[in-house]
């Protein structure tokens, strides 16, 4: 059975006990290694270049407030339109999750590939216009 310290579960949640007796908390951010989100980053530019016109807009920080090496985080956003986005991940995602959001991003535009080597290109159902 592996040993928690302290210090490991209060870097992932933050005990607050206020007046009452009644603890409240708050999460502080998921953070990962600069290598893992420089491996990120390097996925995502795959998927952008495999996918095309279909991109994610990666960006990596560190957490200037802990001075250790584990203390990044990453965020990926799809712009829908030019003025329309949607966040993919941001903080409170650590590498697995992003990990697996890719993959399953991935797995998604791999069967729309498909269907459109069979079938022709997706289309809204109220319109004409192919999808992307």
């Amino acid at each position: 059975m592996a040993e928690w310290s302290i210090a490991t579960v209060l870097k992932t949640v933050n005990v607050k006990a206020f007046a009452g007796s009644n603890p409240v908390l708050s999460f502080w951010l998921i953070t990962m290694t600069q290598e893992q989100a420089q491996t990120l980053k390097n996925k995502v530019e795959e998927l952008n270049k495999l996918y095309a016109p279909m991109v994610l807009f990666f960006d990596m920080f560190r957490n200037p407030k802990e001075d250790h090496d584990d203390n990044w985080f990453v965020t990926i956003v799809y712009h829908v339109t030019p003025d329309d986005w949607f966040t993919f991940v941001s903080l409170g995602f650590n590498f697995e999750m992003v990990s697996d959001k890719l993959k399953g991003y991935q797995f998604a535009l791999e069967a729309v590939q498909a269907y459109q080597e069979e079938y022709g290109n997706l289309k809204f159902s109220h319109s004409d216009l192919p999808l992307g």
